[in-house]
C-alpha cells in the first residue's frame, strides 16, 4: 500500500510517526514535547538510526550520527 502512515500519540503529546512507501521502506519520525509543550522533531533510518533533529527554535541538525 503506497503512503501507508502509522501514527501513535500519547498521554503527553508526544506523538511517533512511522511511514511505509511502496516496497516497505521506513520512514519514522518522533516529537518529544518538554515541560514548556515545546517539541523536538527526530528523524530516523530504517536502521532506527538517528538521522536529524529540529528542535523547539526551528534549530536543524542533518548529520548522520553514529
Amino acid at each position: 500500500m503506497l503512503g501507508r502512515i502509522t501514527q501513535i500519540t500519547d498521554p503527553l503529546g508526544n506523538r511517533t510517526l512511522v511511514e511505509y512507501d511502496v516496497i516497505d521502506r521506513v520512514k519514522k519520525l518522533t516529537e518529544v514535547k518538554d515541560a514548556k509543550n515545546q517539541s523536538t522533531l527526530f528523524g530516523y533510518d530504517k536502521r532506527n538510526r538517528a538521522t536529524s533533529r529540529q528542535d523547539a527554535l526551528l534549530k536543524t541538525e542533518s548529520d548522520h550520527w553514529v
